[in-house]
């Protein structure tokens, strides 16, 4: 309307003025716009923390309509969705994250394993009139679980809350079979409450009929821990069932039923003998007394989760085509029921007494997470397609045996012996932690895939073999480096080099960096050149140097106070 009324006027010299006015406001509006909504996502982020997930939502909502080309954003609104089982919301949400994050491979592959549980699972949401069975809900919830604890809380509850509208009776059964299971069900659903002492209409219990596969599931809810007989149970010919949270220990009343899918957690069984008949697919044992699998059927498990429980024979599983196996914090040592396995893909064996991995040689895995235990020798690993090796705080202090690995993305080898990354040369790996090691050269990651790489309190002199790596985040508190020069031009958003003997920080002024971690760096003088660091939004810096001559930077909003700790700009910055 402006340029219009100039063209009819001619130069009127009044609204030229206002015309500049306008657009010297709408990049003001601008400015602030694009330094608000990123605060409102940390925000949203941070009420995740604290479990409030509708506050993360309102908040991350707000933040994408003043920037809806805010990767992180899409990202974060993605997860609340799939909390509040907006599970088709979710998936465009992932979708937007990933086409707007095209140079940010961290967050592409955070984005990446939260889309392929959504993708994996809504198909059967849909098909199935936006219902999962137990099993399926299980399943998805111990995928969320696996990445996100809080998530996966905050999904259950939900289901919890909302189980009476978003479950029904399958279709394909005849109706009159259908009529007599759900009969069947809340009759021993009656019975069940009676014989715990629970108040009739008390007990929270979700029973869907699957038509489609003539499934039935039971799943009990709100750790119900007074439910000690489940004797009610008995004639009820339940597929999928979950005693999660009761205080059942006698599974007796079990033995008739056909069960693929069954969930004991935290539970008081000590004894599966009664369970030989069933045909278990899943078994679910977390925080149990139960020592060991001594009496079930095998043939057909291929997922266990025994997570903090006190199992300690797996003997049982010999033979079995198990294809994830979960023994985090359980007392297994032996792991010789293993060997030759073709199917066991996953195998998570963090916190145990776990000294010998020679039963893995040749079985195919690819998530292996051994953190912690007792392993020291890698050589039954040569070969394996591992795309994900963790062996954090154990006792390896040789990679040799992965060297000429194809397949590994992901390896922790932090807080160990190992002096050496050589045998990495050519290992197509995206995140490396090394810290705590001995390590004194990067030598062996010359062109790295790397996006991640964390070598804190190693003695590391030189950055130089991370030339033109498309490193995302580096980590090298207490370190021996002082130069950053081999950092020219990569894609680095992330940079921590605590306690190191660095001078020169010119070159970060060309990055695109949106952390900066410098405390204790005694030897930097001047902030001056983090100015031209435009994408900058939490800097610490050393206490000898004063925060607040960033402040004309747009994005930035968290500071180093005096003793290091990030605080709001405006608090450190009045």
């Amino acid at each position: 309307t402006a340029f219009f009324i100039i063209n009819l006027n001619g130069k009127n010299a009044s609204l030229i003025g206002a015309l500049e006015e306008i657009e010297k406001s709408e990049v003001e509006r601008e400015k602030l716009i694009r330094a608000i909504a990123p605060r409102m996502v940390e925000e949203a982020e941070e009420a995740i923390q604290e479990g409030k997930w509708d506050t993360a939502l309102r908040n991350v909502t707000s933040s994408l309509e003043l920037r809806p080309d805010n990767p992180r954003g899409s990202f974060v609104k993605a997860r609340c969705q799939m909390a509040f089982l907006q599970l088709d919301q979710a998936q465009s949400n992932f979708k937007i994250a990933e086409a707007l994050a095209k140079d940010d491979s961290a967050l592409l592959a955070d984005v990446a394993q939260y889309r392929a549980i959504v993708d994996e699972f809504l198909p059967v949401w849909i098909s199935n009139k936006r219902t999962l069975d137990g099993r399926q809900l299980h399943s998805i919830a111990n995928k969320i679980r696996a990445l996100d604890q809080r998530l996966a809380d905050q999904f259950l509850e939900h289901i919890d809350h909302s189980s009476s509208q978003s479950f029904s009776v399958g279709e394909y059964l005849e109706p009159e079979v259908v009529r007599v299971i759900e009969r069947d069900l809340k009759v021993a659903i009656t019975r069940l409450e009676a014989d715990n002492g629970i108040g009739a209409g008390e007990l929270k219990a979700l029973y869907p009929v699957q038509g489609s596969t003539g499934r039935v599931t039971l799943e009990l809810f709100r750790n119900q821990g007074r439910i000690v007989d489940i004797s009610a149970l008995e004639n009820v010919p339940i597929n999928d069932l979950s005693l999660e949270g009761t205080s059942v220990s006698d599974l007796s009343p079990l033995a008739k039923m056909k069960l693929s899918w069954l969930n004991l957690n935290k539970t008081e069984v000590t004894d599966l003998a009664p369970l030989k008949n069933a045909q278990l697919i899943e078994l679910h044992l977390e925080e149990t007394p139960l020592s060991s699998l001594n009496g079930i059927d095998v043939s057909q498990l291929k997922t266990l989760f025994a997570e903090d429980s006190a199992l300690a024979d797996i003997s049982a599983l010999k033979d079995a085509p198990i294809q994830e196996l979960q023994l985090k914090k359980t007392k297994v040592r032996d792991l010789a029921a293993l060997a030759g396995n073709t199917t066991l893909t996953v195998l998570n064996a963090e916190y145990t007494l776990l000294a010998d991995i020679g039963p893995l040689r040749g079985v195919p895995l690819r998530d292996l997470r051994i953190n912690r235990s007792q392993v020291r020798d890698l050589s039954p690993l040569r070969g394996t397609p591992l795309t994900h090796l963790n062996v954090r705080k154990t006792r390896v202090t040789d990679l040799a045996p992965l060297a000429g690995n194809t397949t590994l993305e992901y390896l922790n080898v932090g807080q160990n012996s190992v002096s050496s990354l050589k045998a990495l040369v050519g290992v197509p790996l995206t995140q490396l932690y090394a810290d705590l090691t001995h390590v004194r050269s990067l030598n062996g990651l010359q062109g790295s895939k790397l996006s991640t790489l964390y070598v804190d309190d190693t003695k590391i002199t030189s950055l130089a073999p991370l030339l033109g790596a498309p490193l995302l985040r580096l980590s090298a508190d207490n370190t021996r480096i002082s130069d950053l020069a081999a950092l020219t031009g990569l894609p680095i958003q992330t940079l921590s080099i605590e306690n190191t003997a660095v001078a020169d920080i010119a070159i970060l002024g060309t990055l695109p960096l949106a952390e900066i971690s410098l405390i204790r760096c005694k030897r930097i003088t001047a902030l001056t050149s983090l100015l031209s660091c435009k994408t900058l939004v939490k800097a610490k810096v050393p206490v000898h140097l004063d925060p607040c001559v960033l402040k004309p930077l747009p994005n930035l909003s968290q500071v180093s106070d005096s003793r290091g700790h990030l605080k709001d700009i405006k608090i450190v910055c009045p």
